[in-house]
């Protein structure tokens, strides 16, 4: 792994790695190359095409998701927040939740916003989140994230 994860940092990360071997086959390339800044020195250096598409297989292998399945995705946190324009429901279940603490009640922005960090949503909320229900903690049963927040898989 040491080996697959050198070259993947050596080009600029996976998502780089991922991006010049799309461009190298689309030319029909052997061997990619591309300049590095050492100290104030710029360097050219080169990787062979195979090499970058085993390296690529294998991190995607080692991560336990197949590159069919990431390809328009991106990766959010659990720890980031979400935001939802909490329901009565969402107040009454919140306040309960907490209420051998005295009784927390939910901060709510100016624009009617509330924010947890998704797990602590999914904690407080998850068991009455869900469509159908008739009443919902939140707003047309959504929660909004930041754009921010998002990876961009590939």
């Amino acid at each position: 792994m040491t080996t697959i994860n050198n070259l993947i940092d050596r080009v600029g990360g996976i998502d780089t790695a991922k991006s010049m071997l799309k461009r190298a086959k689309a030319k029909n390339l052997t061997k990619i190359s591309y300049q590095i800044m050492v100290g104030n020195v710029q360097c050219t250096t080169g990787v062979f095409v195979n090499d970058l598409e085993e390296a690529i297989a294998q991190h995607d292998q080692l991560s336990g998701i197949s590159r069919e399945f990431k390809v328009g995705m991106n990766k959010f946190n659990i720890n980031n927040y979400v935001f939802f324009k909490p329901t009565p429901l969402a107040h009454e279940i919140y306040e309960n939740y907490y209420s051998s603490v005295g009784g927390l009640k939910l901060d709510i922005d100016s624009q009617g916003f509330a924010k947890l960090q998704l797990h602590s949503f999914m904690h407080i909320f998850g068991e009455v989140s869900f469509v159908g229900m008739g009443r919902n903690v939140s707003e047309k049963c959504e929660i909004w994230i930041k754009d921010e927040d998002l990876e961009r898989v590939i």
